[in-house]
């Protein structure tokens, strides 16, 4: 099967049939809504679940012949060392959220605007109780 060129890619339109790269087994052009666009798929077997899945690898021409071709070399690098690369992208945006989050719950808890919301939130709470001391009850 010949590799897919950035010339075939950009001839891509709507209503035609995936593009196979040729390269990497199971990565594919889709076409898009417009022509010469289209998305990156990588299909394969999870071997941690057995099933089938499909992986996005970004638009293209966003994301070019070559650079999808990486992407999926390395998708198939993980799938060939036994793990998931849906599973374990998953799991490293995690970990970097995570290390992100860390300076801000070190810091005080609570991220700046959540503390000045819960501080004007006490402060109005505070005016409604001195406010429903200062009425009489009516009877």
């Amino acid at each position: 099967m010949p590799i897919i060129t950035d010339v075939k890619a950009k001839s891509i339109k709507p209503g035609d049939k995936p593009i196979a790269h040729g390269g990497v087994t199971g990565l594919r052009l889709e076409p898009g809504n417009a022509r010469g666009r289209g998305k990156w798929i990588l299909r394969y077997v999870s071997p941690v679940t057995g099933k089938r899945r499909d992986m996005g690898l970004g638009a293209y021409p966003d994301t070019g012949v070559a650079k999808a071709k990486t992407a999926a070399e390395a998708a198939r690098a993980t799938i060939a060392a036994g793990a998931d690369p849906i599973d374990a992208a998953k799991a490293e945006r995690e970990a970097e959220q995570a290390k992100q989050a860390a300076p801000a719950r070190r810091a005080g808890g609570r991220p700046a605007a959540l503390r000045r919301l819960h501080a004007a939130l006490q402060q109005q709470r505070g005016k409604m109780r001195v406010e429903d001391e200062a009425q009489p009850v009516q009877r």
